[in-house]
């Protein structure tokens, strides 16, 4: 499996299939591996998928000091990997923290982007210039790691997840002082110097209900072209596991003429 180096930093990643490429980045103390285990490697069998592991995370470097961690940091890492891949444009999918670099990258290389599908995120943490600074449940969840380990953050994510193993095996797979510098390193990175409601491409949020008031939707968070679809019954885990509804979005979107043109006035509803 390929891997780059950047600025010190190693960064592993997936490159499965062939046809138009799709972006699929996890969220945290995840991997690369939840697309596949959770069955997008199949549903998508007709595109070129490439799933990094962020730095931190997986078999990327893991640091233990936060100043190596941050939105601007796994922008500039998938950069690299689309460029290591050859990939000019690409459509962009991500879960909760993957969400946001999806709309951090579409924001600050909006060359780079087709568009944005960002699945129990809504960019909330991404510190965009025009979104409230604080974000306490990430403070929250770093004590929480230092105080108990990732057994309970573990266990949260299989029961949410229906109980299924390689959701709660992932997380315990990482390191609990790499994770705890991770999430202390987000809350400390630089601003983006950009705002969330500046990005033009098509924007597809998919979010569970139960996560929703967590999310703060809807307005003024979306940018003005942005849908959002709420899936009924679901919770920030469950929302991912439904490939049958995540999947046809990407299609669509992937497949969208205006996504291909920044001319098109993709602003309006």
């Amino acid at each position: 499996m390929p891997e780059i180096e950047r600025d010190g930093t190693r960064i592993h990643y997936q490159d499965v299939g062939g046809g138009e490429p799709l972006l699929l980045m996890h969220g945290g103390l995840a991997s690369g591996d939840y697309w596949r285990l959770a069955g997008y490697a199949d549903a998508l069998a007709g595109h070129r998928l490439l799933l990094p592991d962020f730095r931190g995370h997986g078999r990327s470097s893991l640091f233990r000091d936060p100043s190596r961690y941050g939105i601007p940091s796994d922008v500039e890492d998938v950069l690299a990997v689309l460029d290591a891949a050859g990939v000019d444009r690409v459509t962009a999918c991500g879960w909760s923290w993957g969400g946001t670099v999806g709309l951090a990258l579409a924001a600050l290389h909006p060359d780079r982007v087709r568009g944005v599908v960002a699945i129990g995120s809504s960019g909330r943490h991404g510190r965009f210039t025009d979104l409230p600074a604080g974000y306490g449940r990430f403070a929250e969840t770093a004590a929480r790691i230092r105080a108990e380990g990732l057994a309970p953050a573990a266990r949260d994510v299989s029961r949410l997840g229906g109980g299924r193993d390689w959701l709660r095996e992932t997380f315990l797979a990482n390191e609990p002082a790499t994770a705890h510098s991770w999430y202390l390193g987000q809350l400390t990175a630089p601003p983006l110097g950009r705002a969330l409601a500046d990005v033009w491409q098509p924007v597809r949020f998919i979010a569970g209900e139960d996560e929703v008031q967590l999310l703060d939707f809807p307005d003024p968070l979306l940018p003005p072209q942005a849908e959002l679809r709420v899936l009924e019954g679901e919770n920030h885990v469950s929302a991912f596991l439904r490939v049958d509804v995540v999947a046809p979005v990407l299609e669509q979107l992937a497949g969208s003429s205006v996504a291909t043109t920044q001319g098109a006035d993709v602003r309006s509803r």
